[in-house]
């Protein structure tokens, strides 16, 4: 994510496209071909339509603040430079990105930071990883399904380390009613056996 540089309209608009990517889990098709119109600044809810979606139904997809602070400013900057576009991903002279350049470019980030060797460098990665996060953070594997627009469960994405299912399990008993207590009775010097223990 350091990778592009921000000081020019092209890494600017990767940093954005990434971070997107990253925080919604939206597809690469989805992001390139984003329009202004289908992202509500003030519910911070993009909006795609059934034509645009892989199944081929009304998506909703939540983005943070400072997501939406990005999408403003680079909305922003194409307004003066390509008035006439309605996209939010702009190639250097105002034509529609592809998604196989920025497949490309994701790659060469990737390589410029040292990391293409051991993590695959894609779009698909960032919603591989969106997804990963967003359950390890405690999030409902129902509102990961209709985020990312999953007719079915979202398990392929998610592989979970040990550390991962500790991490889990940690946050269960925090919050649950066994946060505060021991699972296990103190010994008062009798062993009294439990029948189908």
């Amino acid at each position: 994510m350091e990778q592009p540089d921000r000081t020019t309209y092209a890494g600017n608009r990767d940093y954005v496209l990434m971070r997107l990517l990253l925080e919604s889990g939206m597809r690469i098709v989805e992001v390139v071909a984003l329009e202004k119109g289908e992202i509500d600044f003030k519910t911070r809810l993009i909006t795609l339509s059934g034509t645009k979606n892989k199944n081929r139904r009304l998506r909703v997809i939540p983005v943070s603040t400072s997501m939406v602070r990005l999408l403003i400013k680079l909305i922003g900057e194409n307004q003066v430079y390509f008035p006439e576009s309605d996209r939010v991903f702009l190639a250097n002279y105002g034509e529609p990105l592809s998604p196989i350049s920025i497949t490309h470019r994701i790659k060469q980030y990737g390589t410029k930071a040292g990391i293409a060797h051991e993590v695959r460098c894609s779009p698909h990665t960032f919603r591989h990883t969106m997804a990963k996060n967003f359950l390890t953070s405690g999030g409902d594997i129902i509102a990961l399904q209709r985020i990312l627009g999953h007719s079915s469960m979202v398990r392929k994405y998610v592989e979970h380390t040990p550390d991962d299912l500790r991490i889990a399990h940690d946050r269960f008993i925090s919050n649950s009613s066994l946060g505060g207590r021991s699972m296990t009775r103190p010994n008062h010097g009798t062993t009294k056996r439990t029948r189908g223990f």
